[in-house]
């Protein structure tokens, strides 16, 4: 099925891991994610993200973040802890 796409096309990278993630995440892993799309990670790092996803998608922005296009987000687990980021593709 071909779907529309809405607002800004969002990179997902996997920046830092502490402890062993058991979905199988590795640090440099990339996928396109966004409201529609998980990109195939894990269910409890998709749901800790998706504010920031939507807020990014939608041209938002955090107005502590350095870079006004990008923001950065964990899973829920703490003691293996998958640390993302979230980048507008452009």
């Amino acid at each position: 099925m071909e779907r529309k796409q809405h607002g800004k096309k969002i990179q997902l990278e996997v920046k830092s891991i502490k402890g062993h993630c058991n979905w199988g995440h590795k640090v440099g892993d990339q996928c396109e994610v966004s409201m529609h799309q998980t990109g195939g990670i894990c269910g409890a790092l998709f749901t800790n993200i998706n504010t920031r996803l939507h807020m990014l998608q939608f041209g938002g922005q955090y107005p502590w973040q350095p870079d006004p296009e990008a923001t950065r987000g964990e899973c829920t687990d703490p003691y293996n802890r998958v640390e993302v980021e979230l980048r507008v593709i452009k």
